[in-house]
């Protein structure tokens, strides 16, 4: 499965970015394009092990942000 498909199967998401790679998993940002310039709430992530992709967890979100705000 890809990032397309995943999305083609979500009713929420249908736009995504990759981001760098965490924990083991190709991560990407994902989000609704009718709500770009929104700011509210957590970002959403979907997770790529190479196996199956799903989405990340509240905790995996937040140790993901933090992952990203430590890198330069």
């Amino acid at each position: 499965m890809t990032i397309k498909d995943f999305l083609k199967d979500q009713t929420t998401f249908d736009s995504y970015r990759k981001r760098k790679d965490w924990n083991g998993f190709t991560v990407y940002h994902i989000w609704a394009k009718g709500n770009n310039g929104a700011c509210v709430g957590l970002p959403q992530f979907a997770l790529d092990d190479g196996k199956i992709i799903r989405l990340a967890d509240t905790d995996e979100i937040f140790k993901i942000m933090d992952f990203y705000s430590k890198r330069k």
